[in-house]
C-alpha cells in the first residue's frame, strides 16, 4: 500500500513537471466548493451572474483569452453611470461582430444587494444593450474583492471601505492573451474608446519565443509616428494625473487646479507666458465643456423620477451626443495655442482624459 501511494505521488510530480497537470502554488487560493474564490493570476475567479441569467466565473468565462473593458456601476447611480452606460452601448455597436466574440464590455454592480439579475436585465433593456455588453452581480464580498483587485478603489483602502460610491471615472481595458492593459476615461467619445480597445490587438500569431522588449507587452507599439520618448512621457503624465486626483480631498480646489496646470505645462514643455496662455485656454475649454454638459444634467434630473420614460431616455442619449460634439469643437480651439509637435498631438488626442481631471469630478472636502 505504501509503495502504491509513493508511485501515485511520483506520477503526479512527473505529470506536473511535464505541464500535463497543474499544481497549486503554496498559499494560492482555491475554490473549495464552499464559496471561497479561486484566483487566476491576479484575477479573483469569483462566481457572478449576468443580466441574461447565465452564471459565470469572472476569469474562466469572461476574461480568459479575450480583450475586455471593465467598469463598475449601479442601477440607482445618478452621477456618471447613465452617461457611461450610454457610451458603452455606442461602443458595443461600433465594435460590431467582435462584441460578444473576442471583446466583452463588463459592468459589475457596486450595489449587488439591490441589483438582482432581473433588475440588471431591465436596466440593459432600457439602454438598448446588445451582445457583448454584460451587467454582472454576485455576492457582495466577491464584488468587493473584484473592485479592489482590479484597481477600482483608493490604494491602501481596506476591503469593504464605505466609499464605494466614489468609483473611478476610468475604464480598465486589457488583452488577456498578451497581458496588455491600459485605461481611458469612461466618458471618452465612443470612437476613442474603440480605438483604445483595438490598440490592444496583438499579432494574429503567437509572439516569437524569447523575452519581449517590454515584459508586460509594448504599450507604445501602436502609437504610430510618435517617438517612444514622447509616448512614455504620456504614460508618466497619465500616472501623475491619477495620483493627483487620488489626493484631491487634501487640497483646496484652486490649489488642485494649479497643480494640474503645472503638470500639463510640464508634459507639453511650455514655460513663462506660454504656460499662462495655455492655462487661460484650458479654463475657457473647461467652461465651454461645462456649458455643453448642462442640457445633459437637466435631462438627468428629470430621469430620476421618470427612469422608464422612453422619450426622456432618447432625449438623454441625444443630449450626450450633442455634448460630445460640442466638447470636440472646444478641444479644437486649443490647436492654435498648442501648435504642432508630437506631445501636442497626444495631448489633443487624450483631451477627454485631462478634462475629466480638470473638472474635479466628485470633489469632496
Amino acid at each position: 500500500m505504501m509503495l502504491r501511494a509513493g508511485l501515485v505521488v511520483l506520477l503526479a510530480v512527473a505529470l506536473a513537471l511535464l505541464g500535463i497537470v497543474g499544481v497549486d502554488a503554496p498559499g494560492a487560493a482555491r475554490d473549495d466548493g464552499a464559496g471561497a474564490p479561486a484566483w487566476r493570476g491576479r484575477f479573483p475567479n469569483v462566481l457572478l451572474q449576468a443580466h441574461d441569467g447565465r452564471r459565470v466565473r469572472f476569469y474562466d468565462d469572461l476574461v480568459r483569452g479575450r480583450t475586455v473593458a471593465l467598469n463598475f456601476m449601479y442601477v440607482e447611480c445618478e452621477g456618471t453611470c447613465p452617461g457611461v452606460t450610454t457610451n458603452l452601448v455606442e461602443v458595443q455597436r461600433e465594435l460590431g461582430s467582435r462584441a460578444g466574440r473576442d471583446i466583452l464590455l463588463l459592468c459589475m454592480t457596486l450595489q449587488p444587494e439591490r441589483d438582482t439579475p432581473e433588475r440588471l436585465r431591465d436596466y440593459a433593456r432600457r439602454y438598448g444593450a446588445g451582445p457583448g455588453l454584460l451587467f454582472l452581480t454576485g455576492r457582495p464580498a466577491d464584488l468587493d474583492l473584484l473592485r479592489h483587485a482590479l484597481g477600482f478603489s483608493t490604494p491602501g483602502a481596506p476591503a469593504g471601505d464605505a466609499d464605494w460610491k466614489q468609483h473611478t471615472g476610468l475604464l480598465r481595458l486589457g488583452n488577456d492573451r498578451f497581458n496588455w492593459w491600459t485605461a481611458c476615461p469612461s466618458l471618452s467619445a465612443p470612437a476613442e474608446v474603440c480605438r483604445r480597445i483595438r490598440s490592444l490587438d496583438g499579432p494574429p500569431s503567437p509572439p516569437p519565443a524569447g523575452p519581449p522588449e517590454f515584459p508586460m507587452g509594448n504599450p507604445f507599439a501602436r502609437l504610430d509616428g510618435v517617438p517612444a520618448r514622447d509616448a512614455m512621457a504620456l504614460e508618466k503624465f497619465g500616472d501623475a494625473l491619477d495620483r493627483l486626483h487620488l489626493i484631491r480631498s487634501t487640497l483646496e480646489l484652486p490649489q488642485y487646479q494649479e497643480q494640474l496646470y503645472a503638470r500639463i505645462a510640464q508634459f507639453l514643455d511650455v514655460k513663462g507666458d506660454a504656460a499662462v496662455a495655455l492655462r487661460d485656454a484650458l479654463q475657457r475649454v473647461s467652461a465651454d465643456c461645462a456649458e455643453a454638459a448642462a442640457p445633459v444634467e437637466r435631462i438627468r434630473a428629470q430621469l430620476r423620477d421618470n427612469e422608464d420614460d422612453p422619450r426622456l431616455l432618447e432625449a438623454y442619449r441625444a443630449a450626450w451626443q450633442t455634448c460630445l460634439a460640442e466638447r470636440a469643437r472646444a478641444f479644437r480651439k486649443l490647436e492654435g495655442v498648442l501648435g504642432p509637435g508630437p506631445r501636442q498631438r497626444l495631448f489633443l488626442e487624450n483631451a477627454s482624459r485631462w478634462l475629466y481631471f480638470l473638472e474635479g469630478h466628485s470633489w469632496e472636502r
